[in-house]
């Protein structure tokens, strides 16, 4: 579980993230969506502990946290294979190639990073996020670049984590991929949470989403 605790960050004299105390069961999938500068960015950056909240605490049931961000610079030369385990001993991990396996890049791990999509590298990213079976798993934007086999892909991989146990939460500006995969998503804008989501419907969410769009601040 996550718990927010009067949760804010300020920059100044300005609140990237109001205040908030909210709280996260095991085994959610949430999508923190809305416009750029929203706040989506400042809550994963606050749960990955890159930057520390100007007031309040946030409290996890777990020190295992991974984050799979939304790009990095990987060697051009280096293979699929070199990169993965170079990423997972960092981490003190085995390169497992059942992850490469489960992220579809198993057949494709003799291949130069050069030669991989934007949507390959991503699942690259997601694999080496993935090995240390986390907790809690954080994804900054992780449908760039995928393709609709591998959104359908990357959803049922999503529930089998969620299924586990592991608390996901990921951000997105794309409102039917928040409607898709989530089962929770929080509606932000202006650095507030404006509205919390409980998707039954994916539809019905999109279009609470695309309201909230029309009509934001």
């Amino acid at each position: 579980m996550i718990y927010f605790q009067n949760v804010g960050k300020r920059y100044k004299k300005t609140w990237a993230l109001q205040p908030m105390s909210e709280t996260l069961q095991a085994g959610t999938i949430l999508a923190l969506s809305g416009p750029n500068g929203a706040g989506k960015s400042t809550i994963l950056n606050l749960l990955t502990r890159s930057i520390r909240p100007t007031v309040g605490t946030i409290q996890m049931d777990t020190t295992s946290v991974a984050f799979m961000p939304d790009d990095f610079e990987f060697e051009a030369v280096w293979t699929v294979q070199e990169t993965y385990v170079y990423l997972t001993a960092m981490q003190g991990e085995e390169a497992d190639p059942s992850i490469l396996e489960r992220v579809g890049l198993f057949e494709h791990r003799n291949k130069k990073i050069s030669m991989l999509s934007k949507g390959m590298r991503q699942r690259l990213l997601l694999a080496q996020a993935l090995v240390t079976r986390p907790s809690v798993l954080l994804l900054d934007e992780p449908t760039n670049g995928l393709d609709p086999s591998w959104m359908n892909m990357l959803s049922l991989l999503l529930r089998e984590e969620a299924e586990r146990g592991c608390t996901i939460v990921l951000s997105t500006h794309q409102l039917d991929i928040a409607s898709q995969l989530a089962n929770e998503i929080w509606w932000l804008d202006q650095g507030i949470v404006q509205e919390k989501i409980v998707v039954t419907d994916a539809s019905v969410a999109y279009d609470r989403l695309s309201h909230h769009f029309l009509h934001q601040s």
